[in-house]
C-alpha cells in the first residue's frame, strides 16, 4: 500500500514565510484564473451593484443590466444568486490571501515592525470606502 503525502508548509522553509507561500501556491492550484473575461466582467458587474445598494438589490437581472448583457447569459455563468455570491466571496478571499501572503513574506524581524505594517495594512483596507462597504454587505448576509 502507497501512501499519499501531503505536502507540507514547512517541507523547505520554517515560520510565517513559510505557511504564506504555501497558501498561495494551494490557492493558485484552484485556478481561479479559470474564469472566463465574461465571467469576470459580470463579476465586476455584479462588484458595482453589491456596493452601490448592498446585498438586497444584487439580483441576477440587475447584474444583467449593469453588465450589459442578457439575463440568460449571466444565468449561464451563474444559474443562481448563490452561486453568484459564492465566487464574489471567493474571489475577494483569493485577493485577501495573495496580498498578506505577499506581506508576511516582507515583514522585517523586528516584532513591534512587522506589528506595525501588519496593522497600518489592515487599517488602510478597512479605511477604503470600496472593501469596508464590501465586507458590510456580505456581514449583513451572513446574519440572516
Amino acid at each position: 500500500m502507497s501512501s499519499t503525502v501531503s505536502p507540507s508548509p514547512a517541507s523547505h522553509e520554517t515560520g510565517l514565510t513559510a505557511l504564506a507561500l504555501y497558501l498561495r501556491d494551494v490557492r493558485r492550484a484552484r485556478e481561479r484564473d479559470q474564469l472566463t473575461p465574461r465571467a469576470r466582467e459580470i463579476l465586476q458587474a455584479a462588484d458595482r451593484v453589491l456596493l452601490r445598494g448592498g446585498i438586497g438589490e444584487l439580483s441576477l437581472r440587475r447584474v444583467a443590466e449593469e453588465a450589459g448583457f442578457s439575463l440568460a447569459t449571466v444565468q449561464h455563468y451563474f444559474p443562481l444568486k448563490a452561486d453568484l455570491v459564492r465566487e464574489l466571496m471567493e474571489v475577494r478571499v483569493d485577493w485577501y490571501q495573495d496580498c498578506l501572503s505577499e506581506l508576511v513574506v516582507d515583514l522585517p524581524d523586528d516584532a513591534a515592525e512587522a506589528f506595525d505594517r501588519v496593522i497600518g495594512w489592515f487599517l488602510d483596507d478597512v479605511s477604503s470606502p470600496g472593501q469596508a462597504g464590501w465586507w458590510f454587505h456580505f456581514w449583513a448576509l451572513a446574519s440572516h
